[in-house]
């Protein structure tokens, strides 16, 4: 018997392209027959981006990116995408720090889907004091027990305890980063990303930093 797998229906569409430094991640959200639906993609692709981000960032590296909804087309060859250049222009726009910020395309998607409405949400996004909107970066475990564990309700000890042993870990690794690279501009990256951490384990920086989006 094939063992069941929550994200095979979603592996069959999941689209990956590298260029230079760079990758673009893409997923359909919706699809015309109706079998597959857009809460279950956008948290399947949620979990799946910070899987990988987490990955870099246990390995010392900081990524940041943008991410939008909107038509795209990707094949063997090329990339032809309204959607990736909304995502580009949001990072450079406004993720200079290691976030993956949402442009306002998938912020009004968000919103018309009813997202806000459920238990996982306030656990999926975050924004800051500046007004940007960006994808929790750790938890996403959290989310996907939410959402494919089916769990009722809220997150259980087991869930904090494997987060925080994962932030302590990644403390560790910042303050490494902070101490070598003090003295230089990039410093503030590393540092950003500490206090994000300290918010999300301790709470510390709640001037700073909120769960959920900015239009709440």
């Amino acid at each position: 018997e094939e063992q069941y797998n929550p994200y095979k229906f979603w592996f069959e569409e999941f689209k990956v392209k590298s260029f230079s430094d760079c990758f673009c991640f893409s997923v359909p959200l919706e699809f015309e027959n109706g079998s597959k639906d857009y809460k279950q993609n956008l948290v399947a692709f949620y979990v799946w981006l910070k899987v990988f981000y987490n990955e870099m960032l246990a390995k010392g590296f900081l990524c940041r990116g943008g991410i939008a909804q909107g038509w795209h087309y990707i094949d063997e060859d090329i990339i032809f995408s309204r959607a990736q250049i909304d995502a580009y222009q949001t990072e450079s726009k406004i993720a200079n720090h290691p976030i993956i910020a949402i442009h306002e395309s998938l912020v009004n998607g968000i919103q018309s889907e009813g997202m806000k409405e459920t238990i996982y949400y306030k656990y999926m996004f975050a924004h800051d004091n500046a007004g940007r909107n960006f994808l929790h970066p750790f938890n996403y475990s959290i989310v996907d027990e939410l959402f494919f564990g089916f769990r009722q309700g809220q997150p259980i000890q087991k869930d904090w305890d494997e987060q925080k042993e994962l932030l302590t870990m990644y403390l560790s690794i910042l303050e490494t980063k902070i101490s070598r690279d003090s003295g230089n501009s990039f410093v503030d990256k590393s540092q950003w990303l500490k206090e994000f951490i300290l918010y999300t384990l301790d709470g510390k920086y709640c001037d700073k930093f909120y769960s959920g989006l900015s239009i709440d």
